[in-house]
């Protein structure tokens, strides 16, 4: 029963020496395992360019020692498209769906995470990937980071292929299409499945009543060709 006792406490100064090895903190905010950290992008219409490039969350090594961080970020979907630019400071798109790096930090160094999501002008989404913070091989923190940019008129999303469009408005999915032709209007979750679709003709409007919050994906197809496609959020 001793031993026993003696492994438990082991285990629990291993935990906290763990805990004590970094520090990650969104300005004076610190983060917590399981936290979701939100960073907002801010649209500049006059140019057409959305903004959004934090530097953090910053990872500082407060172990009194020099050990390895190793950073694993995970894209929640595939839809996702984001810059890495952080930790390594060397810039470049994120091909895959999952990447890691490394660096080596010295008592008081830190590296900030500079994730930066690839927002395109007038398509209102939200980006969002899992983060996964280790030191000297021991997982110390895992959070989300996510990226939201929104209409500041209060629309989520509007395309259009000159002819026809579809708008999301409250919980319904508003489009308006030139002609009678039938078309096919698909929705998808953001790890690519269908959850609702509809054969729509004109004027009309398709349910997301009950859908779970976040990012969906909406497709239009005529006669099996895709004519229109965007992004739309639930709240």
């Amino acid at each position: 029963m001793k031993k026993i006792f003696t492994l438990s406490l082991l285990c629990l100064l291993s935990v906290a020496a763990a805990k004590a090895q970094l520090k990650i903190t969104n300005g004076t905010q610190e983060i917590s395992n399981g936290d979701i950290v939100t960073f907002n992008a801010t649209e500049i219409a006059e140019i057409g360019l959305v903004e959004c490039s934090p530097k953090d969350p910053t990872i500082t090594n407060v172990s009194s020692e020099r050990g390895t961080l190793k950073v694993v970020v995970k894209k929640n979907s595939l839809f996702d498209s984001f810059d890495w630019c952080g930790i390594t400071q060397d810039c470049k798109p994120m091909d895959g769906g999952t990447e890691t790096r490394t660096a080596e930090l010295a008592d008081g160094d830190y590296r900030t995470l500079d994730l930066h999501p690839n927002f395109t002008f007038g398509t209102y989404a939200t980006y969002s990937a899992t983060v996964t913070v280790s030191f000297n091989g021991t997982p110390f923190c895992t959070f989300m980071a996510q990226y939201v940019y929104a209409d500041p008129a209060g629309i989520e999303a509007v395309s259009a292929d000159g002819a026809s469009s579809v708008r999301p408005a409250g919980s319904d999915l508003r489009y308006s299409f030139a002609g009678n032709a039938l078309r096919t209007l698909d929705v998808y979750a953001a790890d690519g499945r269908l959850v609702r679709t509809a054969t729509v003709q004109g004027k009309g409007s398709l349910s997301l009543a009950g859908m779970p919050k976040g990012t969906y994906i909406y497709c239009v197809r005529e006669a099996g060709k895709k004519v229109l496609d965007g992004k739309c959020l639930v709240k």
